[in-house]
């Protein structure tokens, strides 16, 4: 049996940069994809395994916004079916560890290498990843 799980997670990134704001805009779309991706890895390359484990996973919503510190802060409201929120927060961990490569890779799909100078620091600060266990399960 599977739940339904809300994932809140929050990134701080140290600079606020518009070319990054914009690329973080358009990376919003991919990033489900990203954090599939890594999911059936860890599953063993098994999309049975996955179904199980953390399938259907949707953004609700994303947005950024400059922090206080001057940087940017970063939103995602996901959902994804699972089995146990431990597996869920240990995909995102990983997500996280290769967050900078995945905006590294999108950079070369929605700029040009001139109209994005490869000096803009694309790691993140801290982050965290709040798993809510909701009411609905699936059989």
């Amino acid at each position: 049996m599977t739940t339904l799980f809300t994932i809140h997670l929050t990134i701080n990134m140290p600079n606020d940069d518009r070319r990054t704001r914009q690329l973080l805009n358009f990376y919003f779309v991919d990033m489900p994809a990203d954090v599939n991706e890594i999911a059936y890895h860890m599953c063993g390359d098994d999309a049975a395994v996955q179904a199980r484990k953390f399938a259907k996973l949707t953004r609700k919503r994303a947005d950024v916004w400059s922090s206080e510190k001057g940087g940017m802060d970063i939103f995602a409201l996901l959902s994804v079916l699972g089995e146990d929120s431990t597996f869920i927060q240990q995909v995102f961990a990983k997500y996280m560890e290769g967050f900078s490569g995945c905006l590294e890779r999108a950079s070369g799909r929605y700029f040009s290498p001139s109209s994005f100078p490869p000096g803009i620091s694309l790691e993140p600060g801290d982050w965290k990843a709040e798993i809510h266990k909701e009411q609905h399960t699936e059989k």
